[in-house]
């Protein structure tokens, strides 16, 4: 399902509106020796400072810098969620606003 994802710069007067079916922040893993277990490793995320934002079609954007901005979701990204655990669950979830 599709939602709104608006953003804009730390300072910027105008939000960006794009309209995507998904967003998550960039990280990357780093595979370190367990301190508690040195025979076993362990797997830390670091994020990137890039936010990714997800297309109908397909394409994705990077959005760089993501610690430098603002962002709002309105109920259509709720509402999208919502639908995306009860797929997930197998399950309705009902909405407390």
């Amino acid at each position: 399902m599709e939602y709104k994802f608006k953003y804009k710069r730390l300072g910027d007067f105008f939000w960006n509106t794009l309209t995507v079916v998904g967003h998550c922040l960039e990280v990357e893993e780093d595979k370190q020796i367990n301190p508690t277990n040195s025979k076993t490793e362990v797997i830390i995320q670091k994020p990137t400072g890039k936010l990714v934002v997800y297309f109908k079609d397909g394409s994705l954007l990077a959005i760089p810098k993501w610690d430098e901005c603002e962002l709002k979701l309105g109920q259509d990204w709720k509402l999208a969620t919502k639908l995306d655990m009860e797929k997930e669950i197998g399950q309705k979830i009902p909405l407390n606003n």
